[in-house]
């Protein structure tokens, strides 16, 4: 029986939801934090010092991530906008076709050459 993706993720964020929380709750004394160039210290809970270098880290690898797929994100807008455009073309290339397929009305007969009714009044009998 295949897992759907929704429970396959509730499966993994739940227990790490649950670390986080455990590790927070031990983790709550004080430790300085010297922000060097500036000469600034200032104490922290460990938790949040550990916890805000991992969110800082998985932000920059997200930028990075986003500025190195520029060019295939600039690929793909051009290739649809391309596909878009033969797309059209194909349209109206079948309708051209089915404008040269529809039938034609057939040309009217040529009337008949015309016949002189004969009149018997022209006959005389001798």
């Amino acid at each position: 029986m295949a897992l759907p993706v929704k429970h396959f993720s509730w499966l993994v964020t739940v227990p790490l939801t649950v670390l986080v929380v455990v590790f927070a709750v031990a983790n709550r004394s004080f430790v300085p934090l010297d922000l060097w160039p500036f000469a600034i210290e200032i104490q922290i809970p460990v938790f949040l010092l550990v916890l805000g270098s991992l969110l800082f880290g998985f932000l920059i690898g997200a930028l990075v991530m986003w500025l190195s797929m520029g060019k295939l994100r600039r690929k793909s807008r051009a290739a649809r906008g391309e596909i878009t455009k033969l797309e059209r073309q194909a349209r109206e290339l079948e309708q051209a076709r089915d404008r040269a397929e529809t039938p034609r009305a057939a040309p009217a007969p040529a009337a008949p050459p015309a016949v002189r009714q004969r009149d018997d009044s022209d006959l005389t009998v001798a």
